[in-house]
């Protein structure tokens, strides 16, 4: 059986990556195949662009001065959490919404976690 997941599994957080991989391991050990629906919706695509100047607001300017002196222990951080994302199985990634039947359309199960 073919099951997929959707869930936040791309937010630079330990908690959003380790549930959605703990998640994937038991599914695939209970003998499904599991993929992660890789959606990226295009406003938290754009939050993690860029390390220092998140958005344009004064709080955020003020916010992203305050972390130049530690810019680059935040890309180490960055890299670090990119690099553990290949340990998921995921889709073709996507942000149009409207893609979303297709890409699941392969799947015999869905689960949605928060």
């Amino acid at each position: 059986m073919k099951t997929a997941t959707i869930t936040l599994h791309s937010a630079h957080n330990n908690g959003s990556f380790l549930q959605s991989f703990a998640l994937q391991r038991k599914i695939i050990s209970m003998g499904y195949d599991n993929k992660i629906i890789n959606y990226i919706p295009p406003a938290q695509y754009s939050l993690y662009q860029n390390i220092i100047l998140k958005n344009s607001s004064f709080k955020g300017v003020i916010k992203g001065l305050l972390n130049l002196p530690r810019y680059s222990a935040l890309l180490e951080r960055k890299n670090r959490f990119n690099e553990a994302q290949t340990f998921l199985k995921k889709t073709k990634k996507f942000e149009d919404i409207s893609k979303f039947k297709k890409i699941v359309s392969p799947f015999d199960v869905l689960f949605a976690c928060e």
